[in-house]
C-alpha cells in the first residue's frame, strides 16, 4: 500500500472515529446541568409508579433525587399526560445529571465547606448501595444503585452522576397515572415520610388506603414495627404534623381492621384522606 493510500485510509479512520464518538455522545451519554435560575422549579410531575415504589433513603438522598426529577420536567411537560402514556426520549442510553451543591438543602451547622462535602460523599456513596422496587399486577422489579460514577467538584461547588438508566423508563412511565406538586415545599422538609406522603397525596382529592404490610414495603420497613400504633406514632404522625405546617396538601388518617375470612386472620388499614390548605399553595 503506498503512502497516499495510507494518509487516505487514516483520515478516513479519524473520520469514521469522529462520527462514531459523536453518535456515543448523542445517544449514549446525555448531559442535563441544572442552572442556578432553575432552583425554583415549582411543579414536578413524576410517574406514580415511582411515587408508589419501594425504597428507603436519608433525607440528603431523597433531596438529591427530587432535584434529579426536576431536571426532566421539560420533557415531561411537552407531552399530554394520561394514564395510558410512556413517554421514552431517553431509553437508549444513560444521563449524567450535575447539580448545584447549593441546591441541595444540606442544613449543615457552621456552613462549614469540609462537613458539607463529606456529607455529601456519605449520601452519593449511599445512593450507591440502595436499591428500588417496584410492581404491579404482571411484574416485580428491582433496581439495584441509583446513581453510577458520582463526582464532587469543590472548585465549581457541584456534584455529578449518572442516573439509572432503569430510574429514568420508571419516571417517564405514566401508564399508572402521575403525581403533582411543589419542588421547594418537598425538599425543605426535615422528615423522609413527609416527602414521600406528601409526594402521594399532593393536589389528590380520594382517599388512599393500604394495609399495614403495604405501607410498611412502600418504605422499606417490613421488619419493623409489629405494632401498628408504633408505626403510627413514628411515621404517620410526624409526617402530619410537619405537612400540617409547612404544605399545600395534608391529611387525616383512619386506622381499620379488616377480616380476610379465606386466611382466617385480621390486618390493619390505614386511609389517608387529603386536606388542602389553599394559603399554603
Amino acid at each position: 500500500m503506498s503512502k497516499e493510500q495510507n494518509k487516505e485510509e487514516n483520515k478516513s479512520n479519524v473520520l469514521i472515529s469522529k462520527i462514531y464518538n459523536k453518535r456515543i455522545e448523542q445517544y449514549f451519554i446525555k448531559s442535563i446541568r441544572l442552572k442556578e435560575n432553575e432552583y425554583k422549579n415549582n411543579n414536578i410531575i413524576e410517574s406514580y409508579i415511582f411515587t408508589n415504589a419501594r425504597y428507603n433513603l436519608s433525607i440528603h438522598a431523597q433531596r438529591i433525587l427530587y432535584r434529579s426529577i426536576s431536571c426532566f420536567q421539560c420533557f415531561i411537560e411537552k407531552k399530554q399526560l394520561n394514564t395510558s402514556l410512556k413517554i421514552e426520549p431517553l431509553l437508549e442510553y444513560d444521563v449524567t445529571i450535575t447539580l448545584p451543591i447549593s441546591s441541595l438543602v444540606m442544613n449543615i451547622e457552621n456552613n462549614n465547606n469540609n462537613k458539607n462535602y463529606e456529607q455529601l460523599k456519605q449520601t452519593l456513596i449511599e445512593m450507591l448501595s440502595k436499591t428500588i422496587k417496584y410492581k404491579n399486577k404482571d411484574t416485580w422489579k428491582q433496581i439495584h444503585s441509583i446513581i453510577m460514577f458520582p463526582k464532587i467538584n469543590k472548585i465549581k461547588n457541584t456534584i455529578s452522576f449518572r442516573l439509572h438508566q432503569k430510574i429514568y423508563e420508571v419516571l417517564f412511565n405514566f401508564s399508572k397515572g402521575y403525581r403533582k406538586y411543589e419542588l421547594e415545599t418537598i425538599i425543605h422538609f426535615n422528615n423522609i415520610y413527609s416527602m414521600r406522603l406528601y409526594a402521594l397525596i399532593s393536589e389528590q382529592k380520594k382517599s388512599i388506603t393500604y394495609n399495614i404490610d403495604d405501607w410498611k414495603s412502600m418504605f422499606q420497613l417490613e421488619n419493623k414495627y409489629s405494632i401498628t400504633s408504633n408505626f403510627i406514632d413514628d411515621i404517620i404522625e410526624p409526617a402530619k404534623k410537619e405537612l400540617d405546617s409547612k404544605a399545600p396538601y395534608s391529611f387525616t388518617y383512619q386506622v381499620k381492621s379488616k377480616i380476610i375470612k379465606m386466611k382466617k386472620k385480621t390486618i390493619k388499614e390505614i386511609t389517608l384522606k387529603p386536606i388542602y390548605f389553599p394559603r399554603k399553595k
